[in-house]
């Protein structure tokens, strides 16, 4: 099988790239963008609390900070979360591998521009539950040059059993 492409106005066939035993090269502004598109970009989960009981509800805050120049025409940020805490508001979707939740945000990104998000996430069930990783992806405005890293953050709550007063009628003691 070959493939076509276009020179000066004629078609030319070419042998097939998978055949070829020459790596294929990108254009280098290609290259270059995408080495740069998510360079010096930061992602962070901020837990309002590390600790917590089963039905509260945590604050957190997702942060997105672009230390560069370039600014970004698009960034569309994936965060998996466990699904033994709840989150709120945002688009959180659930997925159907390793009981996790995915919080979604898709952006464009100004020239040193932080943007934060704010959520409160219920703890559901007991467990130290660990947030990550993200997956940012990132390209050109036309959406031609795509480039995508995974950002490892550490973010956790530990989810306690729920304690309480005694029951009515006990003094809390222990008893012979």
């Amino acid at each position: 099988m070959s493939h076509w492409y276009v020179s000066r106005g004629w078609y030319r066939p070419t042998a097939s790239r998978r055949r070829s035993s020459q790596p294929t090269e990108r254009p280098p502004f290609r290259t270059a963008l995408s080495r740069v598109s998510l360079e010096e970009l930061s992602y962070d989960v901020d837990v309002g609390r590390q600790r917590a009981e089963i039905g509260e509800t945590v604050p957190i805050t997702v942060s997105l900070v672009n230390r560069k120049l370039l600014p970004q025409a698009w960034v569309k940020v994936e965060d998996r979360f466990p699904d033994a805490v709840e989150v709120w508001e945002g688009d959180a979707v659930l997925n159907s591998d390793a009981m996790t939740q995915s919080l979604r945000h898709l952006t464009s990104n100004g020239w040193y521009e932080r943007i934060r998000w704010d959520y409160t996430i219920s703890c559901t069930r007991r467990g130290l539950h660990q947030m990550g990783p993200a997956i940012i992806e990132s390209g050109d405005p036309f959406g031609f040059i795509r480039t995508r890293k995974v950002e490892e953050h550490q973010s956790s709550i530990l989810v306690m059993p729920r304690t309480g007063p005694p029951a009515s009628g006990t003094t809390g003691r222990a008893t012979r």
